[in-house]
C-alpha cells in the first residue's frame, strides 16, 4: 500500500509530462503574438537559465571543495 502512495504521487507530482510541458511552453503562449515580446521573453528565459547554471557550477564546485 505504501508503495502504491509513493508511486501514485510520483506520478502526478514529479514525473508529471503533461505539468511539465505545459510549463515549458508557459512563456512562449503568452507572448508569441508579437515578434519584439517574444524575443524579449526568450531573451530573459535564456539569461536566466545561464545564470542559474552558473550559480549551481559554484555551488556543485563549493561542495567538491569543502567536502
Amino acid at each position: 500500500m505504501k508503495t502504491l502512495i509513493l508511486t501514485l504521487i510520483s506520478v502526478s507530482l514529479v514525473n508529471n509530462v503533461v505539468l511539465s510541458q505545459f510549463l515549458g511552453l508557459c512563456p512562449f503562449l503568452g507572448v508569441s503574438k508579437q515578434t519584439k515580446t517574444a524575443l524579449s521573453m526568450g531573451g530573459a528565459v535564456i539569461l536566466l537559465l545561464r545564470l542559474l547554471l552558473q550559480l549551481l557550477t559554484f555551488y556543485i564546485a563549493y561542495l567538491f571543495y569543502y567536502m
